[in-house]
């Protein structure tokens, strides 16, 4: 089962007869969520996340100028039948190379990871915090189950979620049945259909988490491709300030 309240996240083992708890953890001391919080805001709350956001501009503004002046410089260069123009290809080679392959994407992940970023600065500041819990008994897990799977019909559990309101949201690959902690009763059906909204949609873009292990190798190069662009980057700079040598 998953425990929900407000930022916290504890992931427990639930005996489905007895309820009694197996093992536990807390999902925020994992290295992974730690990461994901260095990602998304810097550790730094709204701060941070103003920060990723205006870096994620940045980052598009620096695709589309480094697209503008390197474009002329391709269009204009003298081209010679049977020769292959070699000269200078080192860093800002690789930097053209890397830059235009990774610039789609590039641009993809970070618009919307500004979004993202800014969707989470101007939230309500009392979105992500649950109200307080009414005491209560909890219906047996294997009854929860079956009923879930009786509305659901052939579809797969994948996970069980205490959420508030007193009631239990059952997840499975069809949707989300939202059950009754105390008595079982079905509430309500969420259909696989509604489930996505539009920053679901955009957080699956951003992580590409859309076309399976191809947009996840795409997107991983793009992201290695970053400090590629960097480094040539400077390369390239530092060259035309020390100028001829």
């Amino acid at each position: 089962m998953e425990l929900l309240a407000g930022r916290q996240h504890v992931e427990i083992a639930v005996d489905p007869s007895t309820l009694q708890v197996i093992g536990g953890r807390a999902a925020e001391r994992s290295l992974m969520v730690a990461v994901r919080s260095l990602h998304a805001g810097l550790h730094a709350g709204r701060v941070g996340s103003l920060v990723v956001g205006l870096l994620g501009l940045w980052l598009v503004v620096e695709s589309l100028t480094g697209l503008w002046l390197c474009w002329p410089s391709v269009r204009r260069r003298p081209r010679v039948i049977g020769v292959v123009p070699t000269e200078g290809f080192g860093s800002r080679g690789l930097h053209r190379l890397v830059g235009g392959a990774s610039l789609v994407l590039g641009v993809v992940v970070a618009l919307s990871g500004t979004v993202l970023a800014l969707a989470s600065v101007l939230a309500p500041p009392g979105a992500g915090v649950s109200p307080a819990r009414t005491g209560g008994t909890l219906s047996r897990l294997d009854v929860i189950a079956t009923r879930a799977a009786a509305t659901l019909p052939g579809a797969r559990i994948t996970a069980f979620i205490a959420a508030d309101g007193g009631v239990i949201r059952v997840e499975t690959t069809a949707g989300a049945v939202i059950v009754d902690r105390e008595t079982g009763r079905v509430v309500r059906e969420q259909g696989d259909q509604t489930r996505l909204t539009a920053r679901d949609w955009i957080t699956r873009l951003h992580y590409g988490d859309f076309a399976g292990w191809v947009s996840r190798v795409a997107y991983a190069l793009v992201g290695l491709g970053l400090p590629v662009l960097s480094i040539t980057g400077y390369l390239i700079t530092a060259r035309r300030t020390a100028g001829p040598s």
